[in-house]
């Protein structure tokens, strides 16, 4: 091309420049900056940040918040737990609704206490209340579940408000390693212009305490290994009898079992890491709200119940971790103030910019204003949690009152007999449990005494099945317990739990005043608790709750 052109070429460039700026001017004399005005407004678009933050919600089955290193346990391995915990707000007093999963599950969905969202019991649907994904659904989240529990699937409720929801049998194994795989699979096929929400919950904290072979942290453990195989000194034990501590043999081998069970949470958090790197590369984590938790915690020992929860209030079965990580949370914050479980979804709304004129009917309060200023207390800022326990379902425990399942057989225990009802017969038969610890050889009637079976009839009609169980108050510092009498009735103890210390020593006798305000409140939440009735069982649901040991064979 001559120079010529190129100056040719130049000027008419430069006549079209012209030509663009004289229209622009005469929009802008025609419109005042009507221009202006669109252009800052494209400009302030581009630039605005997405208002809808997704929500990364991680739950952790049976995970006691004492295995984790940010809560205090220089043995803990869980560096990702301990990560999430220094970018955002840990509650070092945070307590699950009840202590088994579903219930507790339900309240962390709904914000309801389980006899108001209708699941007293592990499996049971939740049949009241919103769930946090329907909310969310519709609100214009995309949104992603899956559960390696049955015990909080499509059957109990769960599944509602979600686009894809993986249940336990749609894993080839329901430990966190395969959970995570396919966390990850859906996280890739989700629409990157969409807010998501992604529930992912894990199982490997459950009994038995069994992380992969492949994994590398393994404690040797052979007493507790031994048990979890239900074998005890080369003799077949029942899981009623390992949880019972049956002639010590569970207690025996504490450091053992605590050690697998610590493995379990280890593993669980390398596979919360790898969720996290996934997050990370997806954009899915640096401005997302993320919230962990677990359903409930684990007895190991506390109340002499060993290795499962459930018919217990001991600390060990309703602390749990509770931390938050997001846009506007602080970072490495410990609110040492109560947390209850109903408290999680107002609060998760609160955080996602959901209007409180929106929220559905709930128990809970958001915790939000513990740690923004700008958020204004609650009217009537609540600080009492409250639980009630579950039913013990092995017959051969006689640590409680009643014990037995829905639909098999129903027993009370003195201290001496048990007296059990066959749910299919009605037949009842007594039991001799020092001879008979297992329950199996029915006595001749005439070989009970006439006042114990006298006493085991009247608990019999006193305490139906299901309906023996503890209920509690707690604040920060106090925690007031009602434990079923055989005789009837409750008796009481108070404990004080600001330390962390066992809940060893009774001290209502120097703090009657203290006992008394307590037990008020918590009669008066117990005035609408309907009396309990247990439901039967499918079959189905029999196979999952015995491969979670909460029955026996």
């Amino acid at each position: 091309m001559t120079r010529a052109k190129i100056v040719s070429n130049v000027l008419l460039g430069l006549s079209l420049l012209a030509i663009v700026g004289l229209a622009f001017i005469m929009l802008r004399d025609e419109d005042g900056d009507s221009a202006d005005a669109d252009a800052d407004a494209e400009q302030a678009d581009a630039a605005a940040p997405d208002e809808t933050p997704d929500l990364i919600f991680i739950t952790i089955d049976t995970l006691r918040s004492d295995g984790i290193g940010a809560y205090g346990n220089p043995a803990a391995k869980t560096p990702n737990i301990d990560g999430l915990a220094r970018e955002g707000v840990l509650f070092q007093n945070s307590v699950t609704a009840f202590p088994r999963t579903t219930p507790g599950m339900g309240s962390l969905f709904t914000g309801l206490w389980p006899h108001h969202h209708g699941s007293r019991e592990v499996w049971e649907k939740v049949e009241k209340g919103t769930f946090l994904t329907e909310l969310l659904h519709d609100r214009g989240y995309q949104t992603i579940g899956m559960t390696s529990n049955g015990a909080c699937g499509h059957k109990q409720g769960f599944a509602r408000g979600f686009d894809h929801f993986v249940r336990r049998k749609q894993f080839e194994d329901n430990r966190a390693g395969y959970v995570t795989d396919k966390a990850l699979e859906l996280l890739a096929e989700a629409k990157p212009d969409e807010p998501l929400f992604l529930w992912v919950h894990y199982t490997d904290p459950h009994w038995p305490y069994l992380p992969p072979r492949s994994y590398k942290d393994q404690p040797k453990a052979p007493g507790c290994r031994a048990l979890m195989h239900k074998r005890h000194e080369r003799e077949k034990v029942s899981l009623g009898q390992i949880q019972a501590n049956h002639e010590g043999m569970s207690a025996a081998v504490l450091d053992e079992c605590r050690a697998m069970y610590d493995a379990t949470i280890t593993y669980t958090d390398a596979e919360i890491g790898r969720l996290i790197e996934g997050l990370q590369a997806s954009d899915r984590w640096s401005e997302a709200v993320v919230v962990l938790t677990a359903d409930h915690g684990e007895n190991m020992g506390e109340d002499g119940y060993y290795y499962a929860h459930g018919p217990s209030l001991a600390a060990g079965s309703l602390q749990v971790p509770l931390i938050f990580k997001g846009p506007g949370i602080p970072t490495g914050e410990v609110d040492d103030g109560l947390a209850r479980g109903v408290d999680v979804m107002p609060t998760i709304l609160q955080l996602l910019g959901q209007p409180p004129d929106s929220w559905p009917q709930m128990d809970g309060q958001s915790l939000t204003w513990r740690w923004d200023p700008a958020v204004d207390p609650p009217a009537h800022p609540i600080d009492y949690a409250y639980a009630e326990s579950a039913t013990e379902f092995h017959t051969e425990i006689d640590k409680f009152v009643g014990s037995g399942r829905p639909g098999k057989r129903y027993c009370v225990h003195d201290q001496r007999y048990s007296m059990c009802v066959d749910a299919e017969t009605e037949a009842a038969n007594f039991y001799d449990r020092p001879a008979d610890p297992l329950l199996k050889q029915a006595l001749d009637v005439e070989l009970v005494d006439a006042d114990a079976r006298a006493r085991l009839e009247a608990a019999l009609e006193t305490w139906p099945q299901g309906t023996a169980r503890q209920r509690m108050i707690r604040t920060k510092q106090w925690k007031l317990v009602e434990r079923p009498l055989f005789a009837g009735g409750y008796e009481q103890a108070l404990y004080d739990v600001s330390s962390g210390a066992p809940e060893a020593r009774d001290l209502r006798a120097d703090n009657s005043t203290r006992a008394l305000k307590l037990e008020k409140l918590l009669h008066r939440w117990l005035e609408d608790l309907p009396a309990y009735e247990a439901e039967k069982r499918s079959s189905e649901a029999l196979r999952e709750l015995r491969a979670l040991g909460y029955i026996g064979d």
